[in-house]
């Protein structure tokens, strides 16, 4: 053998040792997630069976990560002893998994009862090591040539393990039904939430750009969870206006807000929907609290305008009817939503409020930039007073000033706080 032949010998012999590296797994030596994927595509109808140990942190914390290892290994031989089917191939994933790759070839039925005689198998098995008799069992998530195997797999394991079963083959109202069941959880935590009075306001200052003062405050919803901690409105809000328990919401917001601004000498303002302008009781409520709390000169209602505002004729009688209290309108959002200039105009409104998606990016996309100015240039030809949101930096806050933005809020200034006084 040639200098030569012997180098590219030694150049192959490297090359499998990488390839072995790059596709093994380096404690079981069973193929790994990397070469699942990779084989996954030679296969016109792959199923895969995701495999999770039961309790392997238990064992793990129990008897040591060297036992832990060492029954990893073992549980990989015994599932290989057991797989489904000749052309079945079993890989180890991260952690306590394992995935059998296999054609789809059966009826649902045979398949059902392949799975039954795998997880009969494969459960109730014990491993013995240095004296212990450690007992096994695994549950099991199927997925069949779908879109993202591994992904419809872990879905079905987590419905296995949910509803207390050996094996769950992936549908998708698993996914349908998860999302059900959060909307039963979060509909049972909002009414708690309301009950328990943990529907609170956190206030967040809105300063001036020339003065750099504080100006009012906005009132923003919170929910106090368990543990005490603050869960923003993103997670809930949505819920509950699914379950028509929205408009409580906006109620306490609204009463505590007046409440707790009763006895400070300081503007504020509160968000409403379109939906609370258009339900009867809120509507009616709002009005109560100005007559009982005479703040209607300090309060700004803030009218979200990602909401689409359609129903025009009904928005504009509500801001006719506030303003004859003093009270000053503002337009939420402004920028992404359906409302265009026109509208605004008729609306006879205070402020525009430009949405934070365009102003915390404007400083990297001129196309962005043009669209910010254009809405500053439209409001002071019309008298109305501009609020960036979202400004998050010195850089930011000092840019919407140099533009010509009359005011702003985010955290460059100061995160929602529940109390006034506590902002600096």
């Amino acid at each position: 053998m040639t200098q030569l032949e012997e180098y590219k010998k030694e150049l192959e012999r490297k090359q499998d040792r990488l390839m072995h590296q790059l596709y093994t797994d380096s404690l079981t030596h069973l193929p790994n997630r990397t070469k699942l994927t990779e084989d996954i595509k030679a296969y016109k109808a792959p199923m895969i069976i995701l495999i999770n140990i039961d309790g392997f942190k238990e064992i793990n914390d129990f008897y040591g990560i060297d036992i832990g290892d060492f029954v990893l290994i073992e549980f990989g031989k015994i599932i290989k002893r057991h797989l489904p089917s000749k052309g079945a191939k079993l890989y180890k994933m991260s952690g306590d998994e394992y995935v059998i790759l296999d054609s789809m070839h059966l009826s649902r039925m045979e398949l059902i009862k392949q799975l039954n005689l795998l997880s009969h198998s494969i459960n109730n098995q014990t491993i013995f090591t240095n004296g212990y008799e450690i007992d096994m069992n695994a549950t099991m998530g199927i997925a069949l040539d779908t879109h993202d195997l591994l992904i419809s797999a872990d879905v079905a394991l987590h419905e296995a393990k949910n509803s207390k079963l050996r094996f769950a083959i992936y549908d998708k109202s698993f996914e349908t039904l998860k999302e059900y069941k959060n909307n039963l959880l979060w509909s049972k935590k909002i009414k708690e939430a309301i009950e328990n009075n943990k529907i609170v306001p956190y206030f967040q200052p809105i300063v001036d750009n020339q003065t750099h003062q504080i100006v009012k405050y906005e009132s923003l919803v919170r929910l106090i969870g368990s543990n005490n901690q603050i869960i923003a409105p993103f997670v809930f809000l949505g819920i509950a206006k699914q379950s028509r328990i929205y408009h409580n919401i906006s109620k306490i917001m609204i009463e505590q807000t007046f409440k707790y601004f009763a006895d400070k000498a300081m503007d504020f303002s509160i968000n409403i929907s379109i939906n609370d302008i258009e339900n009867f009781e809120t509507h009616q409520f709002i009005f109560e609290q100005l007559k009982t709390y005479d703040l209607g000169s300090r309060v700004t209602f803030e009218i979200l305008e990602s909401e689409g505002i359609t129903n025009y004729g009904i928005v504009a009688s509500f801001i006719a009817e506030v303003k004859q209290y003093g009270a000053k309108i503002a337009i939420d959002d402004f920028g992404t939503g359906y409302s265009n200039f026109s509208h605004i105009i008729n609306l006879h409104v205070d402020f525009i409020k430009i949405d934070g998606s365009l102003i915390n990016t404007m400083l990297y996309d001129e196309n962005l930039r043009v669209v910010v100015e254009t809405i500053v240039a439209f409001a002071k030809k019309l008298g109305i007073k501009t609020v960036a949101e979202f400004v998050d930096s010195k850089e930011l806050y000092e840019y919407v000033a140099s533009i010509g933005i009359d005011y702003s809020q985010g955290f460059y200034i100061s995160k929602p706080k529940p109390n006034i006084t506590n902002v600096s």
